[in-house]
């Protein structure tokens, strides 16, 4: 399955989390993805958060040998830019 058919099963949806969550992703077992973002986060936050999350999905971030610290670093810069420093 290519990422263009995984991203277009992609379900997103904005429910509230704490302060220190700002978005979520996880796969699925029908090849798309279940991302979730703050609703309490400003639009523009909001926004951003789900940039970072595709980005998650994109570098293909899921079952990773690389630490958390490289992966967000990682997911930050195809997003455009510091989100998780």
């Amino acid at each position: 399955m290519t990422k263009e058919i995984a991203l277009s099963l992609s379900q997103i949806y904005y429910l509230p989390f704490p302060d220190d969550i700002y978005g979520m992703v996880h796969p699925r077992r029908d090849g798309g993805y279940t991302i979730a973002i703050n609703s309490n986060l400003p639009p523009e936050e909001q926004e951003r958060a789900l940039e970072h999350e595709l980005a998650h999905i994109r570098l293909d971030h899921f079952n990773s040998d690389k630490s958390i610290r490289t992966i967000e670093a990682e997911a930050d810069k195809l997003a455009g830019g510091a989100y998780n420093a």
